[in-house]
């Protein structure tokens, strides 16, 4: 086998678990990343729906006392323009929280585009340093072939020389 297909072998003897390896973590912290996003959401949703519900209770409480006021003589729109301005404000808070929720999860984005970004950087750093390593590994290995083949060269010369003589 050649120098280089040893190195190849080496390299990927070495460095392909390696490789393997950062990708199952990679893979890994993603899908606990889309996991803990899911239960966030789900979660969300719940309270969400509750405060729905309650709003609705709320709406159809604000209705029935309406309804109870006009039978009263009361002015029943003074009452209904209450229920929609407490509609409005449920409405407010919900876009409230909506937008609270994208910019938490857009800051979750980037920190994780950072955090990728990084460990690209880090995981090129390394691979150019074992590139180099490995260079001068081979770089190494060839002169000390090199000098191998010099030796042997003066000895072939020193033994034609004594068959000569």
């Amino acid at each position: 086998a050649t120098q280089a297909e040893r190195a190849e072998e080496l390299s990927a003897r070495i460095f392909q678990p390696l490789r393997r390896r950062r990708e199952r973590a990679e893979t890994e912290r993603g899908r606990l990343y889309d996991e803990a996003m899911r239960e966030a959401e789900r979660k969300e949703a719940m309270e969400a729906e509750r405060q729905d519900n309650f709003a609705q209770q709320q709406h159809e409480e604000a209705v029935a006392r309406a309804a109870a006021a006009e039978q009263r003589g009361r002015n029943a729109r003074f009452v209904q323009c209450r229920a929609d301005a407490l509609e409005a404000e449920r409405i407010l808070e919900e876009c409230t929280r909506q937008d609270d929720l994208a910019q938490r999860r857009a800051q979750q984005c980037a920190r994780m585009d950072d955090e990728r970004a990084q460990s690209a950087e880090a995981r090129r750093a390394r691979d150019e340093q074992t590139a180099l390593r490995q260079q001068a590994h081979c770089e190494a290995e060839d002169q000390r072939l090199a000098d191998k083949a010099q030796v042997y060269c003066e000895k072939i010369e020193r033994v034609c020389r004594l068959e000569a003589s």
